[in-house]
């Protein structure tokens, strides 16, 4: 590799590091504490306000740079009929993924911690938190690329809700700060149809949105300590102002302090994680007038010990908000993560969510997954699903 070659490796590899700029979101999925790489089961779920059987096999695969995960499954209906939710998919094309170096990938499956820019306009979200049940079905899938060229960074996605996102973000070869380059970016996002969905007996609604951002980072020391500028505007609701630090201390504690400017009616962050799971109105639930604010959030991750932990708050003048996520892995004998989100619109609407994993050592593991999903005070939507899992590799050696 010439001398040439090797500057352009590592100037993307920075740009890779540095531009794509997203900022950790407070959730935790349980397939990021497991190292499974087959499953198979059988089990009860909730959808739609039925009950059903089911019986699933699953296998990722890994061939290179691509990467596979294929579920079959098979519902019977508790109680008889022929009614079947559309959360409820025989065959399920769980992710399906492609990656070159650092020069590009594309990937479908569920989009989870999407974060454009700092995060005042798409922030960590996520595609397949909606529906009528926890199971995942291709309305909740969606599909993610990126290109590394030139010392510009492309991104964009895409959803089976309609929503889609792009970004641009390139770094600044002959401006630097404290010696090191700056990174500018510019972010879209947009949601032509909106929400409508009946779920289990609530009403989930949104109007269609769009917006945009721009963003600037200035990395005062490396990863350890980046301070930005952001601006975002909602189409037709008013315009936000951010200015922070982040940072992140040898992968183990990442933190992240941040002031807000809102404009009458802009939300912050509002393509976030509870987008696709609770109604919004921007008549009832935006800032009625202007506002300001602070957000905070902390993560430790530590290799050596077996749990995660993240907590995010925001206060304004006229709401306090709470986001906390914990995961563990193989602590007395369970596997886990529980999530608790306070979207927005109203403190009175939190999203509560668990999924446990209880290995027995044997041929039989047990999984518990519990959503609740609060559309209004004291009114909410449920769904779970009790799953008897087996390791296909202890029942069919040398094949999965």
């Amino acid at each position: 590799m010439n001398k040439f070659t090797h500057k352009i490796g590592v100037a993307l590899a920075m740009v890779g590091l540095v531009s794509a700029t997203t900022v950790a979101g407070v959730r935790y999925n349980l397939d990021e504490f497991e190292n499974a790489s087959s499953r198979g089961g059988v089990g009860v779920i909730q959808a739609g306000g039925s009950t059903f059987f089911k019986a699933s096999l699953g296998k990722d695969f890994n061939i290179g740079p691509v990467e596979l995960g294929l579920d079959f499954n098979t519902y019977i209906p508790a109680s008889g009929g022929s009614y079947y939710p559309p959360d409820l998919q025989w065959i399920t094309l769980r992710t399906l993924g492609y990656t070159h170096e650092n020069l590009a990938g594309i990937k479908y499956g569920r989009l989870t911690n999407v974060t454009y820019g700092y995060g005042l306009l798409l922030d960590n979200y996520d595609s397949g938190l909606g529906g009528e049940s926890s199971e995942f079905s291709y309305k909740k899938a969606g599909l993610k690329g990126w290109v590394n060229t030139m010392g510009i960074r492309l991104d964009a996605f895409g959803t089976g809700s309609s929503v889609v996102g792009g970004r641009i973000a390139y770094e600044l070869p002959e401006v630097t700060f404290f010696g090191t380059p700056i990174v500018i970016g510019a972010t879209a996002v947009r949601d032509q149809d909106g929400l409508s969905n009946q779920v289990n007996g609530g009403t989930v609604t949104r109007p269609s949105a769009s917006g945009y951002a721009g963003d600037i980072g200035l990395p005062f020391a490396g990863d350890f300590l980046v301070g930005y500028l952001e601006y975002a505007k909602l189409d037709g609701q008013g315009q936000g102002y951010s200015t922070g630090l982040k940072g992140n201390a040898i992968d183990i504690f990442k933190y992240r302090f941040e002031y807000r400017s809102l404009e009458s009616g802009f939300v912050p962050g509002y393509f976030n994680s509870t987008y696709e799971a609770t109604s919004f109105n921007f008549e009832d639930n935006a800032p009625k007038t202007n506002t300001s604010g602070f957000l905070g959030s902390m993560s430790l991750e530590v290799p050596s010990l077996p749990f995660r932990g993240a907590l995010q708050t925001e206060i304004y003048s006229d709401r306090s908000l709470l986001t906390a996520a914990a995961g563990w892995s193989n602590i007395g004998g369970t596997t886990g993560v529980i999530n608790y989100t306070m979207p927005f619109q109203n403190s009175s609407n939190p999203i509560l969510e668990s999924s446990i994993l209880y290995k027995t050592g044997g041929l039989m593991d047990y999984v518990v997954n519990i959503k609740r999903v609060y559309y209004a005070s004291n009114q909410f939507t449920e769904s779970y699903g009790v799953e008897v899992r087996f390791n296909p590799n202890k029942l069919l050696p040398g094949i999965f």
